[in-house]
């Protein structure tokens, strides 16, 4: 190759990658992460898309606070100032974690109760009578055999006898009053 060769493939290589260079550090428009905790899934991608932030990843986790298909939080966190090109994950409630509620059935209803509400469970009492048990025992339990929803409502029946007193009225027939 002669000189005057060695300096045009030179050139073009230096021109080759400028060009490059500067496709490649291409600066794209800085917006902020929009607020969108709490939105709804569609909502909350339609915004971003609204204000020009189209590479979302979307992201579903557990959360026994967050309403599944609700947006949990995002990262970069919101209000922080981006590129528009930078990747948003959003991460979405798949609602609480559903689990097993422990059985409770023989137990007294302040444990029961306890051991429930520990376990991110609702309780709701219903009562009945029974004299051949003791007041204040769960005879029967809602859900006791699928798993539920963390936050979901057991139903709990207790045993609530009523005393009855017997009073003995004497005969008062014939008996005025004085």
């Amino acid at each position: 190759m002669s000189e005057v060769e060695n300096k045009s493939v030179l050139i073009i290589a230096i021109a080759v990658s400028i060009i490059f260079s500067s496709v490649l550090d291409k600066k794209y428009p800085e917006k902020a992460v929009p607020e969108i905790s709490g939105l709804g899934e569609k909502a909350a991608i339609a915004l971003l898309n609204m204000e020009s932030f189209s590479k979302i990843d979307k992201i579903y986790i557990e959360s026994g606070t967050v309403k599944e298909g609700n947006v949990i939080r995002t990262e970069p966190e919101e209000k922080s100032v981006v590129e528009v090109n930078t990747v948003i994950k959003v991460y979405i409630s798949k609602g609480a974690k559903a689990i097993m509620a422990q059985n409770v059935i023989g137990k007294n209803v302040n444990e029961a109760e306890q051991i429930l509400r520990d376990q991110g469970f609702l309780i709701k009492f219903q009562y009945v009578e029974d004299p051949e048990k003791q007041n204040g025992i769960v005879v029967e339990q809602s859900n006791s055999t699928e798993a539920i929803k963390q936050g979901e409502t057991i139903t709990l029946t207790i045993v609530r006898n009523i005393e009855t007193i017997t009073i003995v009225v004497p005969d008062l027939q014939g008996k005025t009053n004085i």
